[in-house]
């Protein structure tokens, strides 16, 4: 007895080790700081705790709770100094290791064909969410993918051993499955009720609703979202009708989704599909892909296909395809030179999704190296001449800026430019997109001519120098109190000339 708990513990704290080890060596990967979207909404937060009014000074197409995600790493910031990405971060970090022990309390220790489902389940998220998510770490899709694994956890259990985990264990994956539904609402709801369906036909049973939380889980997200539109009414106003008008019938380009992190996920359905024809896979691997195919459903219907609105259903899959292999792989550990060659194959079916995920989720966005003209700024205010956040943030955060605009780039001109292109679309919709593509040229032309930012980020990409045009043509002397003190890449800073900023701050101080 004494030997095999002196086992378990050895096994426990090998496999913990390596999940922290895990952790600890993605640090390398946090270095260049935050992804522009949680830079942004960093600020957004830091902006609404300095006294703004949420989606009236602050323009955001982003809900509520995701937004306010990122709030607590604001308000610890300013108490404790430390930088809010830093703690925004950590916390990213925190929040995977306690949803590892939820899951780990919830799964049975071995599941019936798969082996043990630590190195089963556990290893593959950590090494997707630490390693593999690269530039989509701490983001929306993130948490939602990580907060919605303990409710499979609770199928996974029952399904093995046709009894329920604890209450308290369900109350907590319900939870956090209602807070993953609230990051991203409705669409992260289609993901659980295509799963939810998927079971009910399975099981031919409905009550597994009340049993398993999907019903508590369901209540938590729309408790949520409805409290957080009551704090914050203003997004249901120009927010959604911007969402309305040009959002969301403004779509990208179909080839476009071929990103490859959706490639990779089409090679993780791929591999369960060959390792499930070639032999029967248990339940919960089902579970898995049925939840990843939910996800492509909702990354595919947002037809904007930005690679990290893949996250979730990249990681459901590369779980899945991971735990098919494992099983193949488990029985053959205990004689390794024997089994080189099974395990060879085993690793090259894993090494694919890997080696494709490795560089999916990594944007590249623009980064300008060299920061000497920034040396001598304090607190200046910018604004950006961009079609793209990536352009705007994380600079901005990174020179301390503070941001004059009420959004963080002139997207809604770019997709209505696209818009406008389409020979096919109606007088109305003609009508309605030049609308908007006028009002944000003409908007930010005036806040450049009359707030004068400290800074302009103007992007040179020759693809949209037109940006830059339009305003021009709008204000020839748009630039006139302005001079180049940097240019690199794609970015051209401009900065307020000494004299004109002086006369600024005394006449008409910014606010």
């Amino acid at each position: 007895m004494t030997s095999n708990l002196k086992t378990t513990v050895n096994s426990s704290l090998f496999f913990w080790s390596t999940i922290v080890a895990i952790a600890c060596a993605s640090f390398l990967l946090r270095r260049g700081g935050a992804t522009p979207d949680v830079s942004w909404l960093i600020d957004m937060c830091q902006r609404i705790v300095n006294g703004e009014i949420a989606y009236i000074d602050i323009f955001e197409t982003t809900p509520p709770i995701p937004t306010l995600l990122y709030m607590p790493g604001v308000l610890i910031s300013n108490i404790t100094g430390i930088s809010a990405e830093i703690i925004v971060y950590a916390y990213a970090y925190a929040a995977c290791l306690l949803s590892f022990i939820l899951i780990l309390r919830i799964l049975p220790k071995t599941i019936d064909g798969i082996g043990d489902s630590r190195w089963a389940i556990i290893l593959p998220s950590a090494i997707f969410l630490f390693w593999l998510s690269t530039d989509a770490f701490a983001q929306r899709e993130f948490f939602g993918a990580i907060f919605s694994l303990p409710m499979l956890a609770v199928f996974m259990r029952h399904q093995t051993e046709n009894t329920w985990p604890p209450f308290s264990q369900r109350f907590w994956a319900a939870a956090l499955c209602g807070f993953s539904v609230a990051i991203k609402p409705p669409l992260f709801a289609l993901p659980i009720i295509l799963f939810a369906a998927y079971y009910l036909i399975l099981k031919r049973q409905i009550r597994f609703v009340y049993s398993s939380g999907l019903i508590a889980a369901a209540v938590f997200s729309v408790a949520l979202t409805a409290a957080s539109l009551m704090a914050f009414p203003a997004y249901l106003d120009g927010v959604t009708t911007l969402m309305r008008d040009v959002y969301v019938p403004i779509r990208s380009h179909p080839m476009i989704a071929l990103q490859p992190a959706f490639l990779a996920i089409l090679v993780c359905l791929l591999i369960i599909a060959t390792l499930s024809y070639l032999e029967k896979p248990p339940q919960f691997i089902f579970f898995l892909a049925v939840t990843s195919l939910g996800y492509v459903i909702v990354y595919l219907s947002q037809g904007k296909f930005f690679p990290y609105q893949s996250l979730p259903a990249a990681f459901f899959s590369f779980v899945a395809a991971w735990a098919l292999a494992w099983r193949k792989t488990e029985p053959l550990l205990p004689e390794l030179r024997i089994n080189a060659k099974q395990l060879a194959t085993c690793a090259a079916i894993v090494a694919i999704p890997v080696v494709q995920l490795s560089t999916a989720f990594n944007s590249f966005y623009p980064r300008i190296h060299d920061m000497a003209w920034a040396e001598d700024l304090d607190r200046p205010t910018a604004v950006a001449i961009t079609p793209s956040i990536s352009f705007s943030f994380p600079l901005a955060r990174k020179i301390n800026a503070q941001w004059a605009d009420r959004i963080h780039s002139q997207w809604v001109s770019h997709y209505t430019k696209i818009a406008l292109k389409d020979p096919n679309i109606s007088q109305e919709e003609r009508e309605k997109y030049e609308y908007y593509f006028n009002y944000d040229l003409n908007r930010v032309a005036t806040l450049i001519s009359e707030e004068r930012p400290q800074l302009v980020l103007q992007c040179i990409n020759e693809k949209y120098l037109w940006l830059s045009d339009e305003l021009l043509a709008r204000d020839p002397t748009l630039f006139d109190d302005y001079h180049v003190v940097a240019e690199e890449g794609m970015f051209r800073i401009w900065r307020l000339n000494n004299k004109v900023a002086t006369t600024t701050a005394i006449t008409e101080p910014v606010q």
